[in-house]
Parts: C-alpha cells; sequence; structure tokens
C-alpha cells in the first residue's frame, strides 16, 4: 500500500480496533500505540510497509497520537 492509502485507510482502521473488548472501553488518553501496531502487524501487515521518510512506524505513530488527542506526548 501507499503512503497515501494508508493514511486514507487509518480511520477505518482505527475504528476496528477500537472495538476490540480491550479497547473499547479504555480512555482515549490511556491508549497506547504499541498495542495498536502490534494489531496492525497480526491483522493488516500490508499497511504497516509503506515507504516514508520518518517510517510507517513513525507516521502511524503521528495519526494515532491526533486521533487520540496524544500529541501533547510529543
Amino acid at each position: 500500500m501507499t503512503k497515501a492509502k494508508v493514511r486514507n485507510a487509518f480511520p477505518t482502521l482505527f475504528a476496528e480496533w477500537r472495538r476490540q473488548p480491550e479497547n473499547s472501553s479504555t480512555d482515549e488518553q490511556k491508549l497506547l500505540f504499541g498495542d495498536f501496531w502490534t494489531w496492525l502487524v497480526r491483522h493488516y501487515p500490508e499497511a504497516t510497509k509503506f515507504r516514508s521518510t520518518m517510517g510507517p512506524s513513525e507516521d502511524l505513530e503521528q495519526w494515532f497520537d491526533q486521533t487520540t488527542h496524544q500529541t501533547w506526548r510529543n
């Protein structure tokens, strides 16, 4: 997948991950990118392999932080 395609798919992927029982009741400020990354690698590995200056993990973490309102951590 290209970075643009993953970026467009990110909201859907995140929503699917968020619906998982272990994540659905967790406050968004307590969600961990590492947990999302592990799930993504397991279920959608193609979404973790795209060309990027920063790298796929870093881009995805940035989108994750924006979505979960955790950009203050950066």
